[in-house]
C-alpha cells in the first residue's frame, strides 16, 4: 500500500506526541512552567489531529482503489 510509510509516520508522529506531552505534564521546573506553548506547537495545533490525518489518507487510498 502506497499510503502505509505516511500513515506509519503520522502514528510515530502521534506517539512522539504523546510522549512529550506526558513528559511536560511530569516537568514541574519553574522553566517548563514559564515557557508555555511553543511556536511549532501553536503552529501543529492548528491542523487537524493526527488520527483525522491517518483516516484521510486512508480514505484517499480507498477512493483511489474504487477508480
Amino acid at each position: 500500500n502506497t499510503a502505509d510509510p505516511a500513515i506509519k509516520a503520522f502514528e510515530a508522529l502521534e506517539v512522539a506526541h504523546q510522549a512529550a506531552a506526558h513528559q511536560k505534564r511530569e516537568d514541574k521546573s519553574p522553566t517548563n512552567q514559564e515557557q508555555g506553548s511553543s511556536a511549532i506547537h501553536q503552529w501543529l495545533s492548528t491542523h487537524p489531529p493526527t488520527p483525522e490525518r491517518i483516516e484521510h489518507i486512508r480514505q484517499i487510498v480507498e477512493a483511489s482503489k474504487s477508480k
